[in-house]
Formats: structure tokens, sequence, C-alpha cells
């Protein structure tokens, strides 16, 4: 009786560790997604305001906007 409940004392602790190791997994994936959204979307701003900046220098800008 006392092996077995050793058995399942052990099982449990290695079911528990599972799941704090999933939970972690998918934490971390997360956060990967966030990160590469951010800086995705970083990326986007800085060429469209490289765009605007460069027609401001050309003088390319409507004549409405004066």
């Amino acid at each position: 009786m006392l092996a077995t409940q050793q058995n399942l004392e052990q099982n449990f602790s290695r079911i528990g560790y599972y799941n704090e190791v999933t939970v972690s997994v998918v934490l971390v994936k997360i956060l990967e997604v966030m990160f590469v959204a951010g800086w995705a979307g970083s990326a986007i701003v800085l060429l469209l305001t490289g765009f605007e900046d460069v027609e401001t220098l050309l003088d390319r800008e409507d004549e409405n906007s004066h």
C-alpha cells in the first residue's frame, strides 16, 4: 500500500511539473507573437514616416497643405 501511495505522489508531482512547463511554454509563445507584431508595426511606421520625410525634403507636398 505504501509503494502505491509513493507512486501516486510521484505521478502527481510529474503532472504538476508538466502543467507548469506547458503554461510557461504557452506564455513564452504569446510573448514571442506580441514581440514580432510590435516589431512589424514599428517597421511599418518607420517606412511610412520615411516616405513622408522624403516627400517633404523634395517639396512634393500638396499645395493645400501650406
